[in-house]
């Protein structure tokens, strides 16, 4: 397997250079936008696939069907947009903050710790999910910062790329 190297001693495999590297980090943290951008693509592609075979069979009552069923997509996108909008607009450091208190488990706090190199919320003594690389006196910071410009980068990515496609 080639191997390219990286900072310090450690190799990434061209099998990690294909992953995004905090999809981890959206899995635990934006959950509910990954799901609506699911259930979006599986509508869309379906729509296409009815528009498409509307139009090579040349049938009027498939391509009815398909104008209909483009409703239901212009409104997924619409609901991907506004979610991510709405998260990102209106105080996401104190819906972060909530989520990692009270939605987070255990084992997606210590995703998001090792996802972004951190310890615990505001320190290493704020809710941390210890392991090896995080315990009471880690060096390392607490995942606010590194989890709000995260946040703010990924689901201001995510609307403005729904709604420059929406029209």
């Amino acid at each position: 397997e080639f191997e390219y190297p990286s900072c310090g001693s450690n190799m990434i495999s061209t099998r990690q250079l294909i992953a995004w590297l905090h999809a981890d980090v959206m899995v635990v943290a934006d959950n509910d936008v990954l799901i609506l951008i699911t259930l979006a693509a599986i509508l869309l592609l379906g729509t296409s696939l009815v528009g498409a075979t509307g139009a090579l069979l040349n049938s009027r009552p498939i391509l009815a069907i398909y104008t209909v069923l483009l409703w239901p997509c212009l409104i997924s996108l619409l609901s991907i947009g506004y979610v991510s909008y709405k998260r990102t607009a209106f105080a996401l450091d104190r819906k972060l903050n909530l989520a990692w208190s009270q939605w987070y488990t255990d084992l997606g706090r210590r995703v998001i710790q090792d996802a972004l190199n951190c310890c615990g919320f505001y320190d290493a003594l704020h809710e941390a999910s210890f392991s090896p690389r995080c315990y009471a006196r880690s060096p390392l910071p607490g995942c606010k910062g590194p989890l709000l410009r995260f946040e703010r980068n990924n689901l201001s990515t995510i609307w403005a790329t729904v709604f420059s496609v929406f029209p």
